[in-house]
């Protein structure tokens, strides 16, 4: 898989939608390419989301990507260790 194969024109245009519109689009493409890379070393998995990352939020102006963060991290569950 290329970085090329990573950009679409879907996150760009998902980047000038709304938060949870953004995250939806983004979220969708990082599982997929957490179950499409599944044989890649955990390096080169983590390599490719975090340019996936990093691509779609470049089109996210800097003083709003919070917001947008937000609305993905609402999307992935989070873990809770009892102490």
């Amino acid at each position: 898989m290329t970085s090329h194969d990573m950009q679409s024109a879907p996150s760009t245009t998902a980047a000038l939608a709304e938060p949870d519109v953004w995250s939806s689009v983004l979220g969708n493409k990082l599982k997929y390419l957490q179950s499409n890379l599944s044989e890649e070393t955990p390096e080169n998995r983590q390599l490719y989301i975090e340019e996936a990352l990093r691509s779609a939020l470049q089109a996210i102006p800097a003083s709003k990507r919070g917001l947008y963060l937000d609305a993905l991290a609402e999307r992935f569950p989070t873990w809770e260790l009892a102490t």
